[in-house]
């Protein structure tokens, strides 16, 4: 999820949204390289959040879920356990985003989720998160991502895939890498 949020920060920096200066496209991609796809903020959603950032989502209402864009996921995911990754499938969860997407499309989503569960490990849900935990209706704040960040490494830590509390895992590197 985070290098599909990077993918489409670059395409909106050298898609033509920032048009003052190549340096300014440079500098965003600089900035979003060095968040590693994050962004903080303390902000809490509330009903001014939603007037002003509703229009950003309305025009999902007419996404459909691409079932070749799937299928070449399904794909990468297996290329990577060829490689000896072991492949974690994370759903983050949002705020109150399934309203915008027609129900074919909420469905069709949890069933591709169910079918990656058959052969990857797939986390859902998380800790019960309100308002007070979303800057806008797709995005956690600090705190939500706190909490999430904490119940995400306990599941993971249950399923051996980050280390107890304090350890270290030595990274392997490829030859020729840094």
């Amino acid at each position: 999820m985070l290098v599909h949020g990077a993918r489409q920060g670059i395409r909106r920096c050298l898609g033509g949204m920032i048009e003052d200066t190549a340096r300014q496209a440079e500098d965003a991609i600089a900035e979003s390289l060095r968040l590693r796809g994050t962004v903080t903020s303390d902000a809490v959603f509330d009903a001014r959040v939603e007037q002003t950032t509703r229009g950003l989502y309305e025009p999902l209402v007419d996404a459909q879920l691409s079932s070749s864009r799937m299928e070449q996921l399904v794909g990468w995911l297996e290329t990577l356990e060829e490689e000896g990754v072991r492949v974690v499938v994370i759903d983050i969860p949002t705020f109150r985003m399934a309203e915008f997407f027609d129900d074919a499309v909420v469905e069709g989503h949890a069933r591709f989720l169910d079918r990656l569960g058959e052969s990857h490990l797939v986390v859902r849900g998380g800790p019960e998160l309100t308002s007070q935990h979303f800057r806008n209706l797709d995005h956690m704040n600090s705190d939500g991502a706190r909490r999430y960040t904490a119940w995400l490494l306990e599941v993971l830590g249950d399923h051996d895939i980050v280390p107890a509390s304090g350890q270290t895992v030595p990274i392997p590197m490829k030859r020729g890498s840094r």
